[in-house]
């Protein structure tokens, strides 16, 4: 029984010892058991280099506890003019930046001036694949259905289609797209409008020669079919061809002889004649109100002080006076030596 006792009271103080171990600071080391350094309590512990108790980056103790110096990126004042994280002196700016300002191996003086390659410099440097001199990313331009351009990053990649002719969309200057190549739908193949003279007979058209400038073929610069009346004569076809289809009995008025064509452009009609203004037979069907035998429009005759006169149109008109006694102008033209208006004979 004094034996269970024993054993009882020993196991019970090695518990003991055991939660006691357990149960040490925190902040001590699981080595050593000794207290873990703490980095700004003004006290230089294990693994630190110093330690000042502030939160200031620019003295000879930084914030991790160690000690300043060049190349840590933080400017020591008093002590250093610059630091930019290195101890090298730069003879050019990381890629991507045009210019920059560096600090020297020993962080005595500021570099300036430098400059460096980056995207849009037009020089392919480092991992751009392109380089056009830009950051932009350009879109195909019009007319390209496919294209390769320099992104914003200066890699090659498949630019954005803009638009061509026969995608089906009217773009830019073009007057139709309908996205197909048939030359006869009212769409041509290059995205303009068909057009009389562009050799292929489209909508209205009766024929489409190219607008040739040969009217007596089969094909009219109008782009309509040669026919009798057109005023054209067609070569082998027809002997004559005055624009119509008639069978003329007369000239056109104005027109005192001609030669005209049958009705189906077969022979030619000679010998007529037409009336006219001059043929002294006024023609109240074509407008005259006179006829005196000439093209002439004539003045009133002396001793007139007004008359009506047949002008050179056939229209009956006021004549212009020339003069007569009585007027105040001696007109000695017509034989006057004197006129001084008056009625009376003194």
């Amino acid at each position: 029984m004094k034996t269970m006792k024993k054993i009882f009271t020993v196991f019970s103080f090695a518990l003991i010892l055991f939660f006691a171990g357990c149960a040490q600071d925190e902040n001590t080391t699981e080595e050593t058991g000794s207290p873990q350094p703490v980095c700004g309590n003004s006290v230089v512990e294990t693994g630190e280099a110093c330690d000042d108790g502030n939160a200031s980056n620019d003295d000879h103790c930084l914030n991790d506890c160690q000690l300043a110096s060049c190349g840590d990126g933080y400017v020591q004042t008093g002590v250093e003019a610059c630091d930019d994280g290195n101890i090298v002196a730069e003879t050019s700016c990381p890629y991507g930046t045009a210019s920059c300002s560096t600090c020297n191996a020993d962080c005595s003086a500021e570099i300036t001036g430098l400059s460096g390659e980056y995207c849009g410099d037009s020089i392919t440097n480092g991992t751009e694949t392109c380089d056009d001199g830009n950051a932009t990313t350009e879109s195909c331009v019009y007319g390209e259905s496919s294209c390769t351009v320099c992104d914003s990053t200066c890699n090659s990649v498949a630019g954005a289609v803009t638009g061509y002719c026969g995608d089906a969309t009217t773009n830019g200057t073009e007057a139709c797209d309908d996205g197909n190549t048939s030359e006869t739908d009212g769409c041509m193949n290059d995205c303009s409008l068909p057009t009389c003279g562009d050799s292929i007979t489209n909508g209205a058209e009766e024929c489409d020669d190219g607008k040739n400038g040969n009217n007596t073929d089969g094909c009219l610069d109008t782009c309509l079919l040669a026919a009798c009346g057109d005023g054209f004569v067609r070569d082998m076809y027809e002997l004559c061809d005055d624009g119509n289809t008639l069978t003329e009995l007369a000239c056109p008025y104005g027109t005192a002889s001609c030669t005209a064509c049958n009705a189906d452009c077969s022979a030619e009609i000679t010998g007529l004649t037409g009336k006219y203004c001059g043929d002294s037979n006024v023609d109240s069907g074509n407008g005259e109100t006179c006829d005196d035998g000439n093209a002439t429009t004539e003045t009133c005759t002396y001793g007139e002080a007004s008359c009506t006169v047949c002008d050179s149109t056939c229209t009956s008109v006021a004549g212009a006076v020339v003069g007569f006694c009585g007027n105040s102008t001696t007109d000695t033209a017509y034989g006057e030596t004197c006129d001084d208006g008056g009625t009376e004979n003194n």
